[in-house]
């Protein structure tokens, strides 16, 4: 695509609907349309998402103005990289923090929820959690109700099973097992938040959002 005045009917229009849809979203900033959340109050709230965003993007949806490439087209040049601070090169690396890089033994040890020695010491545990990792929390209310303790539970959360921690912080919400204590659901569904796997995280986001458990920090 060549500069403006070089553009066809198509190219012009698009780019016409392209610089609306930017002033459009200017002006609902402007009249406080679009709430820009404190980043303290994100971190509070969604702080699982927040950290795992740290390590890079999930598969995920979502809508830009596209500044880069309106100014790529009012500059005329031919390629976006000549208007991108920090571009990448051709082979998607970037040169200025030298990513991506090879990842060493420390960092992947840190990125390892249980270490080789944890896993030795625990290996009793591992084997009980095993049959529960996957469990449903529907699965586990029904094993409640027809009389199992929540202490295996209690245990496997603390041994840091995050299903195990969303599930015994939803049994404290509505009182199933244990007696209902809003606070202490906070603390085991704030740990699977922010320890658990990407899907137990998001199930622990729901319930933290839905229930306010900020409050009962």
């Amino acid at each position: 695509m060549g500069p403006i005045y070089k553009m066809d009917d198509t190219e012009a229009n698009n780019f016409l609907k392209s610089i609306l849809f930017f002033l459009w979203l200017l002006v609902q900033y402007r009249l406080n349309r679009i709430d820009l959340t404190p980043l303290n109050e994100i971190k509070k709230r969604f702080g699982a998402m927040y950290d795992a965003f740290g390590y890079g993007a999930p598969p995920h949806g979502g809508i830009a103005p596209g500044i880069d490439r309106i100014v790529m087209l009012i500059a005329g040049v031919e390629n976006i990289r000549e208007v991108i601070a920090f571009p990448m090169n051709q082979q998607a690396q970037d040169l200025l923090m030298d990513a991506p890089s090879t990842v060493n033994n420390n960092q992947l040890k840190e990125l390892n929820s249980i270490s080789d020695s944890t896993q030795n010491t625990k290996a009793s545990s591992q084997n009980v959690s095993l049959s529960y990792k996957d469990m449903k929390l529907t699965d586990a209310i029904n094993y409640i109700q027809n009389g199992e303790s929540h202490q295996i539970w209690l245990s496997l959360a603390s041994d840091g099973l995050d299903n195990a921690q969303y599930i015994l912080g939803v049994l404290y919400i509505k009182g199933i097992g244990v007696s209902k204590s809003m606070k202490e659901a906070a603390y085991w569904i704030n740990l699977a938040r922010q320890n658990g796997s990407m899907d137990i995280s998001y199930e622990a986001d729901e319930v933290w959002n839905e229930f306010e458990l900020w409050k009962y920090e």
